[in-house]
């Protein structure tokens, strides 16, 4: 058949009883369980239970009378608002939520998604629990320019649109123009959560078949970056950046072999830190690490150098995520790579273990701050430090060269005359990329950094700057500082003047 003879999903509104019955049906021979509902409920089920998409506002915009992929979600959003493209599919819907006779039941994807919370004897409350969380069914004219103007729902937390893109879209443009429309009702750092169906060009319902736009992963992603905001605030990127911490993680510094940056963020590092505290005169009592995100992994080797290791980070979920690893919560981010990478360079490979556990028990404190706070210890009272280690807190806050030597000064105060500062940076970067979205991250060079340094009372004893040794549009970083070390003058502090 020819596929410009395909008919339109909402323009010819498939039925959508035979929908749900073809595809979505509990029937142990449904063709599709594993593609239409096992892989995607599990894949939900793990995305929501790591706790990072949260809020009070979920909207899900998807093809047909569909729900199952929110059993997961409904535990993390106060309400939930369905939009869909048909009187058809809402009437569906609502016989479902309503529990009128002859409603499709989902209570197979139900039970499913309570076995894979540990609560199976729950099935009956999550359904409740969903259905009690949506709030409104709208109906919606997918070809309007703007979605919000015509029905007036608010910006949400979180989206979720599974296989709407597939269906309206004629062509890459048209894509394109869709996506733009549906990411205007997300929030700024709000999530969006996109199911789709990669080299499909049409699927059946009822002996007619229906267009599917065909498109690979490459497409998807590159227009998914495209409708990034270009430049952002640094006032917002420290402030909703860490809304995607896992997917900041798993992208940087997870230990799969396949990682772009694994050479840039954890080997390289690793080892010129393994180097430089094992020559023994970076140690003392107190190390402070005040750094971006939720990393620990440049902590490994200076664990056994210092007493106490004191942890400062900018919010609440950056210390929460840390809190889950030094307490062994579940869904931890792992850190095992990290730990054997290190004692194999100090030779004791067979000892990872007693390295995690000697890491845990050297930090006591995991405190917040303000950066934008003129004194960083108010009203935390943390103690000036032997060492202070810095690894790209400045390149993320920091809005242009005044503003870098104002927060490094203050960083600076808590160090003790005679101390050192560890400082990792990114060398003529001007973004990186989380999820789909794009955050600030200052420009500058080595020679800024060097004069910067000195011009505060710091004599530099190393400064290296290596290659990137990875190719990705993530980030633009044509060098990294993997190392600078400097120790503060044991005389009153430079006032400077620029």
């Amino acid at each position: 058949m020819d596929p410009s003879s395909h008919k339109f999903y909402h323009k010819h509104e498939p039925d959508s009883r035979e929908s749900l019955e073809t595809y979505y049906s509990g029937d142990p021979d449904t063709t599709f369980k594993d593609d239409l509902l096992k892989f995607p409920v599990e894949k939900m089920h793990n995305a929501f239970s790591m706790g990072h998409m949260t809020g009070n506002l979920l909207i899900d915009i998807s093809a047909g009378p569909i729900i199952h992929h929110l059993y997961s979600a409904c535990e993390f959003f106060k309400e939930i608002i369905l939009m869909r493209t048909n009187e058809q599919c809402i009437m569906e819907i609502m016989k479902w939520h309503d529990d009128r006779t002859g409603a499709f039941c989902w209570g197979h994807t139900a039970a499913h998604v309570t076995d894979l919370e540990g609560t199976s004897d729950q099935c009956e409350a999550k359904e409740m629990r969903l259905k009690s969380a949506i709030t409104h069914v709208v109906k919606f004219d997918p070809e309007t320019e703007s979605l919000t103007d015509l029905i007036g729902v608010p910006q949400a937390d979180c989206i979720i649109t599974s296989f709407l893109l597939d269906v309206i879209s004629k062509d890459e443009e048209d894509y394109v123009r869709n996506l733009r429309k549906i990411l205007e009702l997300l929030k700024p750092g709000g999530h969006l959560v996109l199911l789709g169906a990669r080299h499909t060009s049409y699927y059946t319902v009822g002996g007619h078949k229906y267009h599917v736009f065909r498109y690979d992963e490459t497409c998807k992603s590159k227009h998914l970056y495209k409708q990034q905001t270009a430049a952002v605030r640094v006032t917002e990127a420290h402030c909703h950046y860490w809304t995607f911490l896992s997917a900041y993680l798993e992208t940087y510094f997870c230990g799969h072999p396949d990682m772009a940056f694994k050479d840039d963020t954890l080997s390289y590092p690793l080892e010129k830190l393994h180097n430089a505290f094992d020559m023994g005169h970076i140690t003392g009592k107190i190390l402070i690490d005040i750094s971006a995100g939720p990393l620990i992994h440049l902590l490994y080797s200076a664990c056994k150098f210092f007493q106490e290791i004191i942890l400062m980070r900018t919010n609440e979920k950056c210390i929460m995520e840390i809190m889950k690893w030094l307490d062994d919560r579940t869904g931890a981010f792992c850190w095992g790579h990290v730990a054997k990478h290190v004692t194999d360079l100090e030779g004791k490979s067979h000892e990872c273990e007693a390295k995690e556990m000697k890491l845990k028990s050297a930090i006591t404190r995991v405190v917040k701050f303000d950066p934008e706070s003129e004194d960083l210890t108010d009203p935390i009272g943390v103690p000036q430090a032997d060492c202070i280690l810095t690894a790209v807190l400045l390149d993320k806050i920091c809005k242009d060269q005044d503003d870098y030597r104002r927060n490094l000064r203050k960083i600076l105060k808590l160090l003790k005359p005679g101390g050192h500062l560890i400082l990792i940076g990114t060398i003529n970067a001007s973004y990186y990329t989380v999820g789909v979205h794009r955050f600030h991250s200052f420009t500058y060079d080595e020679n800024f950094v060097s004069s910067t340094l000195v011009a505060e009372g710091m004599t530099i004893l190393q400064c290296e700057v290596t290659p990137r040794t990875s190719e990705s549009l993530l980030i633009t970083i044509r060098n990294t500082v993997v190392f600078c070390s400097s120790r503060l003058a044991n005389r009153s502090r430079l006032k400077v003047k620029y």
